[in-house]
């Protein structure tokens, strides 16, 4: 049986296996994580903890499914501006709704009636034909 290594371990052996270029990008990478635990607020008293995703609006923990989650911390991120359908799908699934928009706009439905039930559904806007913003 194979033993897996991880931690210090796996990026020593990492280390031996890069080139330099690949080993800036993992450095980096393990920069950035430790960086992005943070909180986001957003109007409505709504905060995410981003490292354990978790979403509260006041003191009240808002149960969110992975998608949701992801959906609602890329419309707080750049606060105010509108992002785009097809750039929320990219970002949440990887992959363009290319002709078929039905996928994020069901997932954004079920994410503003989460927010309906504590209060805080009015701050997804709607853009139409472009996609949604924070207010």
């Amino acid at each position: 049986m194979r033993n897996f290594v991880f931690g210090r371990e796996a990026d020593n052996y990492l280390l031996g296996l890069t080139d330099p270029e690949a080993l800036d990008r993992l450095v980096r990478t393990r920069a950035a994580s430790r960086q992005r635990d943070f909180e986001l607020k957003g109007p409505g008293d709504i905060t995410i903890h981003v490292r354990v995703h978790e979403v509260f609006v006041g003191t009240e923990r808002l149960a969110l499914a992975p998608k949701e989650f992801s959906i609602l911390r890329l419309l707080l991120e750049p606060r105010s501006d509108v992002v785009e359908t097809a750039r929320m799908s990219l970002s949440v699934w990887g992959r363009q709704a290319y002709g078929s928009r039905n996928l994020v706009e069901a997932h954004i439905l079920r994410l503003h009636q989460k927010l309906d039930r504590v209060a805080a559904g009015s701050i997804i806007a709607t853009v139409c034909g472009i996609g949604c913003v924070i207010r």
